[in-house]
């Protein structure tokens, strides 16, 4: 037996999914992106967003300074998590040597 699981197909039959449940929501799904300020995660950041949008979700992407420090970025998930209007929480890996 010759089983083969296409990842295109998968990944478009969860997408379709999603976008049925997350039409079911009262309100337009959130994600929250903390992202750091690096060339290499620029493009994960980029596919992030289309598929946000391709899914219907808003996006806040909160970008981290070099100036602010491992406090500063525990607040801010701090503040995301107390957000009511935040379903989710992303932070860019991998973090600045700078964080713990």
């Amino acid at each position: 037996m010759n089983l083969r699981l296409d990842g295109k197909i998968a990944a478009a039959n969860i997408k379709e999914n999603l976008k049925v449940e997350f039409s079911k929501l009262a309100r337009k799904a959130c994600l929250a992106i903390v992202h750091f300020n690096d060339p290499a995660s620029a493009s994960y950041l980029k596919g992030r967003l289309k598929i946000a949008d391709e899914l219907g979700v808003d996006v806040k992407v909160i970008g981290i300074e070099e100036s602010q420090n491992q406090e500063d970025l525990l607040s801010i998930v701090e503040s995301l998590n107390n957000d009511s209007n935040v379903d989710g929480i992303m932070i860019d890996r991998p973090l600045p040597k700078r964080f713990n």
